[in-house]
């Protein structure tokens, strides 16, 4: 039997695992570390070895590299973009061709999803339109190696975003975080990203509608002191799909086109956030070899024979947390016979994907799946954002685990 390339370390003492949770809390932004009377955040870190680390950065690297030359193809396939499930607003916008009005973001950020399968690495998405995770990726971490002697964290994404931010707009500059209204978990990304920003002596501010973004000749204004100031970069934490909900498209459309100020994670984004992403790769002169080589098969559900199936797992174009990822043998028939009839009813809003068998890895609570989240941020892999969950889907029930080096 192969030896596996992770797995999980001793349990962190009652105590002391306690003072981290209040940490994480109190300082770092992560108000949900404990939902009643469980715990969010698992006392156990993942180990895995330089070797395996170095192997996850080499394929999230790639990965990268492919996803950016696709989505600057597709901006110029418009007949491809109907392939992608867009919510109807956008993509109006994007088949009207104003390519120039895209401008490249100041930060990108991309999170890629890792399971290892008994076939070895594969993954199951890209979080490419607003990933968050940075307060599990980037200060849980370091405060569980502590009790780990030669082990080390993946990195920082918190500090290496922060960075990569603050070199684009100068130490000067005012910084707008956008997330929306009553998501709490999306708020505590936000806050702790502003946070990180103040840390560095730039000025930020949270804001929860475009509406509050005054644009003249392109340039983003607000309300700041009292007085209305232009904002140098906008952090948008919000989902593009939910932008198109709103019913001004003139309060959110300069977060994807003709802005002049720096929008984080830029408008295309949205492109490969589709989980409908890989049904353009057939016709793309874009190479996607490490794509295709890592994730399963994807296919428009009106193609396949998933219904009466296990061997397909059933995702909508644009979803969050697992909330709209569906399995037949995992839910019972009512729910399943629903959604049947919802892909039925839109199949250009869905898409299957055939199923993989992460392997699941001994804890003290038993076995859990893993999922090894990859960030890259302007290309580069920088930290790993780590769950475990009791079921083979990684939901928003997982736990958030420090993923260490060990060895040193």
């Amino acid at each position: 039997m192969s030896i596996l390339p992770l797995a999980f370390g001793h349990a962190i003492s009652p105590n002391e695992f306690q003072c981290i949770q209040q940490r994480m809390s109190l300082d770092c932004c992560k108000w949900d570390s404990q939902v009643g009377d469980t715990s969010t955040l698992f006392p156990q870190p993942l180990l895995i070895s330089g070797e395996t680390w170095n192997q996850l950065k080499e394929m999230a690297e790639g990965l990268a590299a492919e996803l950016n030359e696709a989505e600057n193809e597709l901006l110029h396939r418009s007949e491809l973009l109907s392939l992608l499930g867009l919510p109807r607003p956008l993509h109006i916008e994007f088949t009207r061709g104003n390519h120039a009005a895209l401008r490249p973001g100041a930060v990108r950020v991309l999170r890629f999803d890792f399971h290892y399968t008994n076939d070895g690495w594969r993954i199951s998405e890209v979080n490419s339109d607003v990933p968050g995770g940075y307060t599990e990726a980037s200060r849980f971490p370091e405060m569980v190696r502590q009790f780990f002697q030669n082990a080390r964290t993946t990195g920082d994404p918190a500090n290496e975003w922060a960075r990569e931010l603050l070199a684009a707009i100068g130490e000067r500059g005012r910084v707008a975080l956008l997330s929306a209204p009553g998501f709490f978990e999306d708020q505590q990304v936000t806050a702790f990203l502003a946070a990180e920003l103040q840390a560095r002596n730039i000025d930020s501010r949270l804001l929860h509608d475009p509406s509050q973004l005054n644009w003249k000749d392109q340039v983003a204004f607000t309300r700041w002191n009292g007085n209305e100031v232009k904002v140098d970069a906008i952090v948008r934490f919000y989902q593009g799909e939910w932008l198109a909900r709103l019913p001004d498209r003139n309060k959110w459309k300069p977060l994807f086109f003709g802005s002049r100020t720096l929008v984080a994670n830029p408008g295309i984004a949205v492109l490969s956030e589709s989980k409908r992403f890989p049904l353009t790769w057939p016709t793309l002169s874009t190479s996607m070899s490490t794509w295709t080589s890592m994730m399963p098969e994807c296919r428009d559900p009106l193609e396949s024979h998933w219904k009466s199936s296990d061997d397909w797992i059933v995702k909508a174009a644009f979803s969050n947390t697992g909330d709209e990822i569906h399995v037949r043998e995992l839910i019972d028939a009512k729910t399943w016979g629903s959604v049947c009839k919802s892909v039925e009813s839109h199949p250009e809003r869905w898409v299957v994907q055939r199923r993989f068998e992460t392997v699941p890895i001994t804890s003290d609570l038993g076995s859990l799946y893993p999922c090894i989240g990859v960030y890259t941020i302007n290309g580069r892999a920088c930290g790993i954002y780590g769950r475990a969950s009791r079921q083979p889907i990684v939901n928003y029930s997982a736990y958030d685990v420090a993923v260490l080096i060990a060895g040193g």
